[in-house]
């Protein structure tokens, strides 16, 4: 799971570096920024769904309560920063954006400062978890690791989500 995880982080974090270049640039390029701000919107998606559909519950099922307390309050920040995310994905669409360059340009700096530390923290978070998890119950937390490379194959092969995730092995 970590490192499925990492690599969705990694993937993300290029595809918000593609998209910062862009906000860079003395003016808005309509035709390069829609369909960047698209592909970091997409890996994003695909990293919250592996954390909603499979690392949050597994982990939930295989801590003691302290630990799935800590697990539940980082649910609760991804949804609050989703939230706070979509509202701002609301605001500035891609008119605005190009009308209001910018300002806009000031705002994407602090969004994309926010997105590399929510990453950094959830991940430190994280993998002590995953390793605790994967020790108390290595079964069960390897039967959920075939789970997410069932639904990787699936989405590889065109017959299922266009979110599957990339799969991993766990990191030592």
């Amino acid at each position: 799971m970590l490192a499925s995880l990492e690599a969705l982080d990694s993937d993300l974090i290029a595809k918000a570096e593609a998209f910062e270049a862009l906000t860079k640039q003395p003016a808005c390029d309509f035709t390069r920024f829609a369909p960047a701000r698209l592909a970091m919107t997409l890996a994003s998606r695909r990293r919250a769904t592996l954390l909603e559909a499979t690392i949050y519950p597994t982990l939930s099922l295989h801590l003691p309560p302290a630990d799935v307390e800590i697990v539940r309050n980082l649910r609760s920040d991804a949804l609050r920063n989703l939230a706070f995310v979509s509202g701002h994905i609301g605001l500035w669409d891609t008119n605005r954006i190009c009308e209001r360059w910018a300002e806009y340009q000031a705002i994407s700096a602090q969004m994309m400062f926010r997105l590399r530390v929510r990453i950094a923290n959830e991940r430190s978070a994280l993998a002590p978890l995953i390793a605790k998890a994967r020790s108390a119950d290595a079964r069960a937390v390897a039967e959920a690791e075939r789970t997410m490379r069932i639904k990787a194959e699936i989405g590889r092969d065109g017959r299922g989500s266009s979110c599957a995730f990339p799969v991993r092995e766990w990191a030592a």
